[in-house]
């Protein structure tokens, strides 16, 4: 059996790469032998970096320099990250890779701003991307990378995917029930978010709201502070994360309000609509490719707090129209972003017959 080295995200913490590499992983685990060294050296989003974050990190590139030294590798599949510390981490990894082995070389890239932000890899990338496959989660983040001047490259596109385990759809709640779901982070668009609703409290708008997703920018503290500054009158629960990517605690929720900065693909967004929930979001980055406006979601302006109101005012006020879109939603990510899908793309990005 052929061997790969992955250099990968993986739970925990979790987000979109580590749940997104956790699938590529198992995939990998029945085609290959593999060997891991996992990327993050933190548990949680919001850990602080210490002493122990630098032990781990100088344990890995030895475990790294080990299995290129022990190892003759098929392929060598990297997942790198974009910024700070783990961006220096990731160019020292590139490095000895391209020093110490003959592999080939898979770069799944999850966020933006690589080549931006790495000045060292502007300067050398022809040697270290030649010759290499480079993955993408959406082609919006492909054409930002503008790799045109890099030779002799494949490039990819891997949509995230589900685990198939659809459910039937939710309920309408009478009043209906508007979620945001994401880490928060000010990118995330958390402040927008309650501005969003404290203006459909001022177009008398009848419901409540969720908010799920780990406390990172913001405490639970902070959410509540700002939602008694604003005087926001609904009921609201503020969940905390959703534990062990149990997605179901989001199933009696209505709609979707993502008033987010960017997006490199959206799999909140696919996750809520795997259970009928509308999405209400902003038109940035790879959202565009999963949802179509008008159909299954609608994508508004980034901060245009007005259109968000405007667009969710409807919904709620058209019942029959948000049962509709609830069906397009689910469909949508039944359709096309099935774990089936998923794998045949991976069977063919790593020549599985």
């Amino acid at each position: 059996m052929k061997k790969v080295l992955t250099v990968i995200h993986l739970p925990p913490p979790i987000h979109g790469a580590s749940l997104t590499g956790e699938k590529i992983f198992f995939f990998l685990k029945k085609n290959f032998f593999v060997d891991v060294i996992k990327q993050s050296i933190k548990k949680n989003t919001n850990d602080r970096l210490n002493i122990t974050h630098i032990f781990i990190l100088i344990k890995n590139i030895i475990n790294l320099l080990n299995k290129l030294f022990f190892n003759n590798y098929e392929i060598i599949y990297i997942t790198p990250s974009s910024y700070g510390l783990p961006l220096v981490r990731d160019t020292i990894y590139f490095i000895l890779i391209k020093i110490f082995s003959k592999s080939n070389l898979i770069i799944h890239f999850h966020s933006k701003g690589y080549f931006k932000n790495n000045l060292f890899l502007k300067f050398f990338n022809r040697k270290i991307f030649k010759n290499s496959t480079i993955i993408f989660p959406s082609m919006a983040t492909a054409s930002e990378f503008k790799l045109n001047f890099l030779q002799n490259l494949k490039v990819e596109i891997l949509y995230g995917c589900l685990n198939n385990n659809f459910t039937n759809l939710n309920i309408l709640k009478s009043p209906p029930i508007l979620l945001f779901y994401s880490n928060l982070y000010k990118s995330k668009g958390i402040l927008e978010f309650l501005a969003i609703i404290k203006n459909l409290e001022e177009h008398n708008n009848l419901f409540s709201f969720k908010i799920f997703g780990n406390f990172t920018d913001f405490s639970e503290e902070n959410l509540k502070k700002i939602i008694l500054e604003k005087n926001i009158k609904s009921n609201f629960d503020i969940c905390g994360p959703v534990l062990n990517n149990d997605i179901t605690v989001l199933s009696n929720c209505n709609i979707l309000i993502s008033p987010t900065y960017y997006e490199t693909f959206g799999l909140s967004v696919l996750e809520c609509m795997s259970l009928g929930i509308v999405p209400v979001v902003s038109d940035v980055g790879g959202l565009r490719e999963i949802i179509e406006d008008n159909k299954n979601g609608f994508l508004i302006k980034h901060n245009n707090t007005s259109s968000f109101v405007k667009k969710v005012s409807f919904l709620l006020n058209q019942t029959n129209i948000l049962k509709k879109m609830s069906i397009e939603s689910q469909q949508t990510s039944k359709n096309k972003f099935s774990k089936i899908n998923f794998e045949n793309k991976l069977k063919k990005i790593f020549n599985v017959s």
